[in-house]
């Protein structure tokens, strides 16, 4: 495994002593794709009191950031930069908006509404782990390609997008730890009768299941 982040995109709402905090999750590949997620949030929330900001990119998490936009020092942004930490999360981003309801909740109570709010988003949006795959595009005779098609499972790998002319053209999709054992196991079921056409590296994400102890 690579690293974890979100599945896929989502959003969360609590009303806390009238203060309205309305949180938004999204995975993000780049700083690039953090900030047009931001401000395409602040375009639907122009009247709200604060749009609090907070991302971790990096393969290994090294990039982080966050803000509390107008909020007391600490008592948001950070808030929302922790939880993404303590989920272990990265290619991720997080807005929380605050429409303001005339109470003031102090710091504690202003940090457990933000990173409360951002957690219910960050568990509607469930987890994936990123796996780090290789794609090898080869070209076979049929005859070969339903020996590897029969027993390509077991060798955890994967026959994608074939194409069936003269020969079968097809990629061979495993993890990237598993390719020299892909390799000799070509080898063998081809006795070496396989054009090779290249190959490259890829990113998978994998739902992670999360079980509830009851």
């Amino acid at each position: 495994m690579l690293y974890s982040t979100l599945l896929r995109a989502a959003e969360a709402e609590q009303t806390i002593e009238r203060s309205r905090f309305i949180a938004y999750v999204q995975p993000v590949a780049d700083r690039l794709a953090a900030d047009a997620f931001f401000e395409t949030i602040r375009s639907c929330h122009r009247d709200a009191r604060h749009c609090v900001p907070a991302f971790i990119l990096g393969e290994k998490s090294e990039t982080k950031w966050s803000s509390d936009d107008g909020e007391p020092q600490g008592t948001a942004g950070q808030p929302l930069l922790k939880l993404l930490e303590g989920e272990g999360l990265t290619f991720a981003a997080i807005m929380v908006v605050r429409y303001f309801g005339g109470i003031k909740l102090g710091p504690g109570g202003l940090s457990r509404a933000y990173s409360g709010t951002a957690r219910l988003a960050v568990d509607a949006a469930g987890r994936a782990q990123a796996e780090e795959l290789e794609r090898l595009t080869i070209r076979v005779d049929y005859r070969i390609y339903e020996r590897l098609n029969s027993v390509a499972k077991e060798r955890q790998t994967t026959l994608d997008n074939p194409v069936f002319l003269e020969k079968v053209q097809t990629d061979l999709l495993y993890p990237i730890e598993q390719a020299e054992t892909v390799e000799k196991w070509l080898n063998e079921e081809s006795a070496g009768q396989f054009e090779n056409l290249g190959k490259q590296r890829e990113i998978s994400l994998r739902p992670v299941e999360i079980k509830l102890l009851l």
